[in-house]
């Protein structure tokens, strides 16, 4: 993680622009615990393998000239498509004999996911895949799907990286299952006229403060939400309440969630967070498990209605998610901030947002890379694609994205306080549905008293290590 930092220079240049701009078990409440004191130093990041060079003794690549066909899966909605189809039709247009077929999806990420199971159980995969970061890894076991792009060195300019950032798309034993595309971490997005109401122009760093300012804006809900409820957080699924769990694990005891193999941390360690979160719901910090609205996204009733003060997103694209609130043409008003931990030790946890990844069983694989090195490097692709996909970390795009001051206000704010905070790894297998779903369970049935703190951090430590085990066979 010591270079996730690549954008730093760009996302703090942009917000200096920007102000110069700007100035012409139960559920009763628990008790309040003492702040813990400030976490060690997180684990010195352990050696990432080098980028691969060019072989001298390999020619360049050429582009064939006879008819070639290839095909490219991604998901995300119409704007992304439309960046993406953008920079396919400059490459065709190039390579005329090159016909690329899109093939993307806009459903939801776990059907995605589900989807591109199967097609791997096929063998009928994309020649050109957009990849989440952990399919890399989690896809891999036993026999790994991507072609190890270090086989294209010739063709792949990888000193647009850093090896931090290829470390993350490499397998233990040195292969290269993809390209990272960006970086990626949440942060929260709040609506800063909402903040000043309650006389406050900074958000809250220290989780008491947190607690206090949730009471204050929830002081006048009722039990049963009739549509007037306000709150300090809306959570737009578990996914939400899941990465607020991982960064307070982060946050409160320095440690990843996975070093060789094993899970982590202490059932101590997990009860304590998870004694937290019940902090945070008793004081009325966000929706009830009971109140909580089907729609899970940014949708949902209480984020469109201007109801709650944040929401816990990822800051690649928060215009987004900060677009509908309060009924929308209020994503002035949204600013970003890293959500507060005891002591006041914030944290950021970071992952690649997305990759891409070559099929192993592409008839074209040269090819396919050739158009990776254009999709990542060419100033008029990534002009195209612009930050649909997130802002990009080849150095080729942030060159163009600094020149042409293409970055959102919110995105580069996003990227300036992440740049800024201790980071810690999301970990490869975090977001793996065999790891992810227990702890989802977990966290309806602690919230709602069903089982206590303590019998939640026993069960989840014993459902990670199990998957974990499962996974590493």
């Amino acid at each position: 993680m010591k270079k996730i930092r690549s954008l730093f220079a760009l996302a703090l240049a942009l917000v200096m622009c920007i102000t110069l701009l700007a100035a012409c078990g139960d559920t009763s409440t628990p008790n309040p615990t003492p702040a813990p004191p400030a976490p060690p130093a997180p684990p010195a990041a352990t050696p990432d393998p080098p980028v691969p060079t060019p072989d001298p003794g390999v020619p360049p690549f050429e582009m064939p000239t006879e008819p070639i066909e290839l095909s490219f899966f991604w998901w995300g909605n119409d704007d992304r498509a439309a960046a993406v189809q953008a920079a396919i039709d400059i490459f065709t247009a190039r390579y005329p004999n090159v016909t690329i077929n899109p093939q993307p999806t806009s459903v939801a990420f776990a059907e995605v996911t589900e989807a591109f199971i199967i097609r791997l159980a096929a063998g009928e995969e994309a020649d050109i895949n957009q990849v989440n970061y952990s399919w890399i890894h989690t896809f891999a076991r036993g026999n790994n799907p991507f072609a190890d792009l270090r086989d294209f060195a010739n063709i792949i300019d990888f000193s647009q990286f850093n090896d931090p950032d290829i470390g993350l798309m490499t397998l233990p034993d040195g292969e290269i299952g993809g390209l990272p595309h960006n970086m990626n971490c949440r942060m929260l997005l709040f609506n800063e006229v909402f903040l000043q109401e309650y006389g406050l122009s900074e958000f809250p760093k220290d989780f008491n403060d947190w607690i206090a300012l949730a009471e204050r804006i929830s002081a006048d809900n009722i039990e049963v939400d009739d549509g007037n409820n306000k709150y300090a957080h809306v959570p737009f699924s578990n996914l939400d309440i899941d990465h607020f769990i991982l960064t307070m694990l982060y946050s409160t005891t320095g440690k990843e969630n996975v070093v060789g193999g094993q899970f982590n941390y202490t059932v101590a360690e997990v009860q304590a967070v998870l004694d937290l979160l019940l902090r945070f719901d008793a004081a009325g910090g966000q929706p009830s498990f009971e109140n909580h609205d089907p729609i899970n996204n940014r949708e949902n009733s209480v984020w469109t209605s201007g109801r709650a003060l944040a929401s816990f997103q990822w800051i690649n694209n928060p215009m987004a998610d900060g677009s509908p609130y309060g009924g929308g043409d209020r994503l002035g008003e949204m600013s970003m901030a890293p959500w507060p931990q005891p002591g006041g030790n914030v944290v950021a946890v970071a992952r690649p947002g997305l990759g891409h990844a070559i099929s192993k069983n592409s008839a074209h694989p040269e090819v396919a890379a050739y158009f990776l090195n254009f999709f990542y490097t060419d100033p008029e692709a990534i002009r195209a694609v612009g930050t649909q996909l997130g802002i990009p970390i080849a150095a080729s795009a942030v060159e163009v994205m600094e020149a042409d001051g293409t970055v959102h206000p919110l995105q580069a704010l996003g990227l300036n306080i992440m740049n800024s905070l201790p980071l810690g790894a999301m970990g490869a297998f975090w977001e793996e549905g065999t790891l992810r779903n227990p702890r989802y369970e977990i966290y309806d049935e602690v919230r709602t008293g069903r089982i206590t703190t303590q019998v939640a951090a026993e069960r989840l430590i014993q459902a990670q290590q199990s998957a974990l085990d499962t996974l590493n066979r």
